[in-house]
């Protein structure tokens, strides 16, 4: 290119600019923005992205976690934040005002998506919700006296407390509309679960009367033949029932019985117990099925050979030849408050038979999922009677996380009079924290994989929170990491003033755990996750398991320790610890 050329070219650059000046600095200034927006929104979209990627993972299958960071201790779970969390996420969404409700007092909604806004509620089996399938809203009161328990337990062991308080008092008024004149013949659980723990926490006249009013029911509503509780109907003319109901109300009857001094009661009661386990204890498994039918003969007397039970119920099948975790945990937690009340081993004893075959180690039923922890649904045998049982089915295909937590509360239970299922309390109550949780939801789900992750309905997935499954996991967390006037402190933290221990939520006075750490003037205690700081200074004694004194340097980490009328209130001292070496506890 000539010099000519060149100096034109640069003359028409010129011109050029001149006249597209605006347009080129318009369009220098978008592409600028654009790229800064671009560096901006990358690292979020990518951090979408993996949100995402983890939630289809756990829709898949292979995610088996559902905590969150700050549910954890150490970092981790925390049973107290946890407890929390569930009864703030019910009083924030759980309450239906319907008008048609308890005369306007309103009640707990069945479920519901956590964050949804607005909030869906009443999520059915299909996954789609009343209100969009045109039914009616649904309202179980059986949730709303699980709610106002739970309100009490915390308040009791939380004492200085008081951000539940308003809750109290909302559903105080619930309950009473609702169970004015308690007359359930069928759940004896509500007797002792409910309504006989409200009455001890609350100390309110009105629990203690609808024991009555419970128990006076479960009596005269008794088969006169079978000498249990039975339901007919145009199919099922000879009778049916649920072992575990059967023997729930029979065990309320005697504690009743005790209780209030009706030796009629207790009669009852004991015949009634005496007839489940003589037609429908499976012996070869120490367990019991779902439910039993032709409770009698076309005579009008007793049937030794009853049937499973198998028929539709509304939109769905019973099946009575089915073994469920849930209902073995509340035939347990019966049978133990009931030793509790009568001091009658023979009840400890049945508990502990029933309990066994459900431990990782035994697993008769195969219930214990091994890998993944926790139990399966249920096991259901092929065959059609107790004397005809058939091979066993694991339903290996899901699992229920509140309805477990009966387990929790039973080995718990049984640990607190003698049992030896530390291993199981302890593996129950960490999958209580680290899986049944639902931190996404701040609740815990109905039903789950067995990897945990969540159900899918119709593609849709399941993942609303019951007030059915936290009512029970918090029941459970209540009884087996009780927190009366504790102080919690890390493991590593220097030792806390002393604190008091006064009644156990259980009704005991006393707490076990093991031993964290030993100085020469303190040790902390790790019971279920809670550290204890105990001052051994004022300690009259030191007992082994044979009430031998032994010197507190005997004491290690690792021990196992049972703290018994751990302090007096007055003094503010320890004035006894009973001490158990055991190499074998859960470390």
């Amino acid at each position: 290119m000539d010099k000519n050329k060149l100096k034109d070219y640069i003359q028409k650059s010129k011109l050029y600019f001149q006249t597209y000046k605006k347009t080129i600095l318009v369009f220098g200034s978008i592409v600028i923005v654009s790229i800064f927006c671009i560096i901006l929104i990358l690292p979020l979209f990518f951090q979408s992205q993996e949100h995402i990627y983890a939630g289809t993972q756990q829709y898949l299958g292979t995610s088996t976690t559902t905590s969150s960071p700050e549910a954890s201790i150490e970092g981790k779970t925390n049973a107290k934040y946890i407890e929390q969390t569930i009864l703030t996420n019910i009083a924030q969404n759980g309450w239906d005002s319907n008008s048609s409700i308890n005369k306007g007092l309103g009640g707990l909604w069945v479920n519901w998506e956590y964050g949804t806004n607005p909030l869906q509620v009443n999520f059915n089996g299909t996954g789609k919700t009343d209100v969009q399938t045109g039914a009616t809203l649904r309202h179980d009161p059986l949730t709303d006296l699980r709610y106002l328990h739970n309100l009490w337990l915390y308040k009791t062991q939380n004492k200085n407390n008081t951000q539940y308080d308003s809750q109290i008092t909302k559903y105080t008024a619930i309950v009473k509309a609702e169970w004015v004149n308690a007359h359930d013949p069928q759940r004896g659980w509500l007797y002792d679960e409910e309504f006989s723990d409200l009455y001890r926490l609350s100390k309110d006249q009105f629990y203690k009367q609808q024991m009555l009013n419970l128990a006076t029911n479960y009596a005269k509503s008794i088969n006169k033949v079978a000498g249990i509780y039975i339901k007919t109907s145009s199919t099922h003319p000879l009778g049916y029932y649920r072992p575990a109901d059967a023997l729930e109300t029979g065990l309320a009857l005697i504690q009743a019985g005790t209780t209030f001094k009706n030796p009629a009661w207790i009669t009852i009661g004991e015949n009634e117990v005496n007839f489940v386990y003589q037609h429908a204890y499976i012996s070869h498994y120490h367990t019991f099925p779902g439910e039993m039918d032709t409770v009698l003969t076309t005579a009008k007397t007793v049937n030794s050979n009853e049937t499973f039970y198998i028929d539709k119920y509304r939109n769905y099948t019973i099946y009575g030849n089915e073994v469920t975790p849930s209902d073995i945990g509340q035939i347990v937690i019966s049978l133990v408050n009931t030793y509790t009340v009568t001091k009658d081993d023979s009840y400890l004893q049945k508990a502990f038979d029933l309990l066994t075959p459900f431990t990782a180690a035994t697993n008769s039923l195969k219930l214990w999922d091994q890998k993944n922890l926790g139990y399966f649904e249920g096991v259901e045998f092929t065959g059609s009677t107790l004397t005809n049982l058939g091979s066993i089915k694991v339903l290996n295909g899901k699992k229920d996380p509140g309805r477990m937590m009966e387990m929790l509360w039973a080995y718990y239970l049984a640990d607190q009079n003698g049992g030896k299922f530390q291993d199981m309390e302890s593996s129950l109550l960490n999958i209580a924290l680290q899986k049944a949780y639902y931190a996404s939801g701040h609740g815990v789900l109905f039903e789950v994989r067995p990897d945990w992750s969540l159900v899918l309905i119709g593609g849709i997935p399941e993942n609303w929170v019951t007030t059915e499954a936290m009512g029970i996991e918090l029941e459970a967390l209540f009884a087996a990491s009780p927190a009366v006037n504790m102080i919690s402190i890390g493991a590593n933290s220097s030792p806390m003033p002393q604190t008091t221990i006064q009644e156990m939520p259980s009704g005991h006075d006393y707490i076990q755990g093991t031993v964290a750490s030993v100085t020469a003037k303190t040790f902390i205690i790790n019971a279920q996750g809670r550290y204890i700081t105990v001052d051994p200074i004022p300690i009259k004694n030191i007992t082994d398991k044979n009430n031998s004194v032994i010197p507190l340097n005997d004491v290690s980490a690792g021990d196992l320790v049972k703290l018994s009328g751990a302090f007096n209130k007055e003094t503010q001292t320890v004035t006894q610890i009973n001490y158990v070496r055991d190499e074998n506890i859960p470390k």
